[in-house]
């Protein structure tokens, strides 16, 4: 598949997601191998998840996810609802000394904040979403910027690292 753009790269993430993708990684007679990480499994509290794949060191809380594929390492907060999301994680966890140093920072953790709603997205690795952020693409014209979003191909991208304040309103 040609992931050549935005919307074919978060498009072609999406379908890993339908009952019978056009690509199989669950196929016995062509394997697919990964790079071994000792983490932990995915840990869901509390959650509605439908066509979800989601990856290993994963902390998901009371949140509702619909057609997205989960990352490394990700965090979502209670309350949260991600639909149509490619979210790439983390490359590490935040310990304890991490989050209150984000606290005294004013910065969010890295991840999805609480009481999130997230639609038709890329959350890109160690991102930063403070809480009752609303992003989506609707209403936002093609190439719209800012230092932390950007809208392509009718998706909406968190960049690499960013920090997207709490009570963000984007979009819908």
């Amino acid at each position: 598949e040609d992931i050549g753009t935005v919307g074919s790269f978060w498009e072609c993430n999406l379908t890993l997601t339908d009952p019978v993708p056009p690509f199989d990684f669950f196929d016995s007679e062509n394997p697919i191998y990964t790079h071994a990480r000792y983490l932990p499994t995915a840990k869901l509290n509390g959650c509605r998840v439908n066509k979800v794949l989601m990856a290993s060191g994963c902390i998901v809380d009371d949140s509702v996810i619909t057609r997205s594929v989960i990352g490394i390492r990700s965090v979502i907060r209670g309350g949260s609802t991600l639909e149509n999301v490619v979210m790439m994680g983390a490359d590490s966890f935040e310990r304890r000394k991490d989050n209150v140093l984000n606290q005294n920072l004013g910065r969010p953790d890295i991840g999805v904040g609480p009481n999130c709603y997230i639609k038709n997205a890329i959350i890109d690795k160690n991102a930063r979403i403070g809480a009752g952020c609303r992003l989506a693409p609707t209403g936002l014209p093609e190439k719209w910027e800012t230092e932390a979003l950007f809208v392509r191909d009718g998706v909406i991208v968190v960049k690499k690292g960013a920090v997207v304040p709490p009570g963000t309103i984007v979009g819908e």
